[in-house]
């Protein structure tokens, strides 16, 4: 007993002071009842109820807080109290057996709502993929580097704009209000593009467009986890990527549709070269139907409580609950959770947290994992394929309208192995989910580039066609789903919205990087050589993740510091000597801890042979493989 608590010492001194004081505050926002009874959390709720107008459902509020506390640590912790009737426990009961079913229809139509917001994104993205080589021609663009820029430059704009924009909309007109501004652009911009007269009108609207794309990346995924019980919460963040998915095989679905159409007759719209005015037109079609919806749902309860509009709060949450018990039960918890949020930053500023944050190695370790997703969801060549696979299939011997057909293949594709990807990213993990992919999707790309070397065209086509579905199906269940899954549970709730933001800056910069770039690229290499580039990256996608990247699923906010402040070193160490024993027994599961099959190597320790702080509870004090 005293060898644990030397070893506890140890590490609090090892990690230091900022670190140590980081952990009672996580504690203490997991446990917001801490130091209160039953009596005290009844008292506390009935007085919120009487002070902010809710005299009429003060029970509910009462009965609501009294399960919340008995269920923060067990689901089923309301079978000891005896004051919630049978009724009650058997609507909770079923609450836990059917978390789908329990939810009320407007539930559902937000989360509607948001697929609508992903779709909006992926479209945009992909309906240049048919409509690019028509507009350069219409435009007169010949320059590869100045194509890169016209279809990148939204992306460049959401990275710049998008963390102080998106803060700045959403504490001043909710996730609602930032959701209709991001609407209002994508439709604005959808129809300037449609009309453009001449090139630099066209740029001008794309990048307008950015602005859209920043704020409904970040704020979507958040509306959605705001709104959501907990049960469901992580499938419906993880409903961003499946729609994006979604929208993506729509955009090149029209794009196809409308590549072999004549546009006949006078004026703008007519003309063999005008046919991608149409096809950027329909994007204003998503965006518009989700702007005329957005205000029949709900607030998030969160940006009510926010601005102590406790009423306003219990309004909107009523309606994404089943029972008053059951909206009072979710909102409690989260003004307690929000109360103590509030006590803990003391009136600073989030970019004063934030700096005072960066001086842990906790904070600087899911920085650095949390933009290594970020980084190679964009490195690992999908969007590539994404913008351009149109021309990469003509490249490799398809008529225009066979590129565009088998084009809407890869948004199938994709789409379809996002919905498996529901299924696994909490069975499979994270972490090992991108160790088995890279290498594959890797290996996808080179047979791709060596797949434009064969010179028998029947096979060459067949052959590109198939390494890039495959490439596909497995990016679709590997760094396409984890990106935001792992970015959003890395971070310190205290800086959570400002670091999510920074990280979709990253992606989005990288994501015009890889649009701006592709063109001068494949005219300066090659496109076996392109190719072979993006392979590469995939190799160091794995080997990070196997060596540097800590693992995520299932550990609780408390954990999550555990895990994220072990040094890179030490975490290095301990995953070289698990490949090491991989390879002596080759029975090594990568989906499971070593230390659950066969002794645990030594824990990792600092260089004077202290131990560092280790991942996991009570004895499994190893990092998750």
């Amino acid at each position: 007993m005293s060898s644990t608590k030397d070893r506890n010492m140890s590490e609090e001194s090892k990690i230091g002071r900022s670190t140590t004081v980081h952990l009672t505050n996580t504690q203490r926002v997991q446990n917001p009842f801490s130091g209160m009874d039953n009596r005290d959390v009844m008292e506390d709720a009935a007085l919120l109820a009487a002070g902010h107008g809710l005299v009429s459902v003060q029970r509910d509020f009462k009965l609501g807080a009294l399960i919340a506390r008995a269920t923060l640590g067990s689901s089923d912790g309301f079978e000891r109290l005896s004051s919630v009737d049978d009724d009650l426990k058997e609507a909770l009961r079923y609450e836990i057996r059917k978390p789908y079913r329990s939810l009320p229809l407007t539930q559902f139509l937000l989360a509607a709502l948001c697929a609508g917001c992903a779709i909006v994104q992926g479209m945009d993205q992909t309906i240049i993929n048919g409509a690019q080589d028509y507009y350069f021609r219409d435009f007169e663009v010949t320059d590869k580097a100045l194509q890169g820029f016209v279809n990148g430059a939204p992306y460049v704009v959401a990275a710049v704009s998008g963390p102080a924009l998106n803060l700045l909309l959403n504490k001043n007109f909710g996730r609602r209000g930032t959701l209709a501004f991001g609407c209002f652009f994508a439709f604005v911009t959808a129809i300037l593009q449609a009309v453009s007269p001449n090139l630099a009108v066209f740029i001008f609207s794309r990048m307008l467009l950015g602005l859209a794309v920043g704020v409904m990346s970040s704020t979507t995924p958040v509306y959605a986890a705001e709104t959501a019980p907990a049960a469901v919460r992580g499938a419906m963040t993880m409903m961003w990527q499946m729609w994006t998915a979604a929208g993506i095989m729509i955009g090149l679905g029209v794009s196809a549709g409308l590549g072999e159409v004549e546009m006949r007759g006078s004026g703008p719209l007519a003309g063999p070269e005008s046919k991608w005015r149409i096809m950027m037109g329909l994007t204003a079609i998503p965006p518009l139907v989700v702007g005329v919806l957005i205000y029949t749902l709900p607030e998030s309860p969160r940006y009510y409580l926010e601005r102590g509009e406790i009423s306003k709060a219990f309004d909107a949450m009523r309606r994404l609950r089943r029972s008053n018990v059951f909206a009072a039960r979710d909102l409690y918890l989260s003004y307690k959770k929000l109360e103590v949020e509030n006590e803990i930053n003391q009136g600073a500023n989030i970019l004063s947290r934030l700096r005072q944050s960066l001086k842990t190695r906790r904070t600087l370790r899911a920085f650095q994992s949390s933009w290594f997703v970020m980084i190679m969801q964009q490195m690992c060549g999908v969007n590539a394929i994404a913008y351009y696979s149109t021309s990469m299939f003509m490249a490799a011997g398809y008529s225009r309208k066979k590129a565009m057909e088998v084009s809407v293949g890869f948004g199938a594709i994709n789409f379809t192995f996002a919905l498996v990807a529901l299924w696994l990213i909490d069975r499979a993990g994270r972490r090992p989910l991108l160790i088995f992919t890279f290498p594959i999707m890797s290996l996808c790309l080179f047979w791709t580039g060596g797949s434009y070397m064969i010179p028998a065209a029947g096979v060459r086509t067949i052959s590109t066609m198939a390494s890039i579905f495959v490439f596909t199906a497995f990016y679709s269940v590997g760094p396409g789903p984890v990106t935001f899954v792992y970015a959003a549970e890395a971070f310190p709730l205290d800086i959570r919205a400002l670091a999510m933001a920074s990280s979709t800056s990253v992606t989005w910069m990288l994501n015009f990087v890889v649009s701006f770039t592709w063109p001068k690229l494949t005219a300066s290499w090659g496109v076996e050589a392109a190719f072979f580039w993006y392979a590469s990256w995939n190799v160091v996608g794995f080997l990070f993740t196997l060596f540097l990247l800590p693992e995520t699923k299932g550990r609780t906010l408390e954990d999550m510091d555990m895990v994220f402040a072990v040094r890179n070193r030490d975490h290095a160490k301990y995953q070289c000597r698990v490949v090491a024993s991989f390879w002596r027994r080759r029975d090594a599961c990568l989906a499971v801890d070593p230390a659950a099959r066969r002794p645990r190597p030594s824990s990792p320790t600092g260089s004077d042979g202290s131990t560092e702080a280790v991942v996991g509870r009570g004895d499994d004090a190893a990092p998750q493989v």
